[in-house]
């Protein structure tokens, strides 16, 4: 009975193995097997390539290249309001950035002088907690 057992979970075992092992050659092989035969596809001379009866393929015509669009240089009216709306965005966030740094308060009231907690330093490695950033 114990030997069936054995039996049963080492053959599971060769078969999960032959199974991971058949997947992960599969996954590192497949891409590599691929790009060779796409190389191989491109790479084939044209006098090899099987002819389809009907007219020859006409060549490639060149695009022709696209104008050039130059955009107007901003008025100098708009180039006051996105310098003062730039300005206006650096203030904020400069002023977001440093309510978000500013000392975090005490959300509980120090303990007395006798306390255990205080005692060990456990009150101000706490607090420090609260007040780190958390960026």
């Amino acid at each position: 009975m114990g030997g069936d057992i054995l039996w049963a979970g080492g053959l599971s075992l060769a078969a999960l193995l032959f199974w991971g092992l058949l997947l992960a050659m599969i996954a590192t092989f497949l891409p590599r097997f691929l790009t060779a035969w796409e190389s191989r596809a491109e790479a084939r001379p044209p006098e090899l390539e099987e002819t389809r009866p009907g007219p020859p393929p006409r060549p490639l015509e060149e695009p022709a290249p696209a104008p050039v669009v130059r955009e107007a240089l901003p008025s100098r009216r708009q180039a006051e309001a996105e310098e003062a709306a730039v300005a206006a965005a650096i203030t904020l966030a400069l002023a977001l950035y440093q309510e978000e740094t500013a000392r975090v308060p005490e959300f509980f009231p120090a303990p007395g002088p006798g306390s255990p907690w205080a005692l060990s330093g456990r009150w101000q490695t706490m607090q420090a907690r609260l007040g780190f950033s958390k960026r």
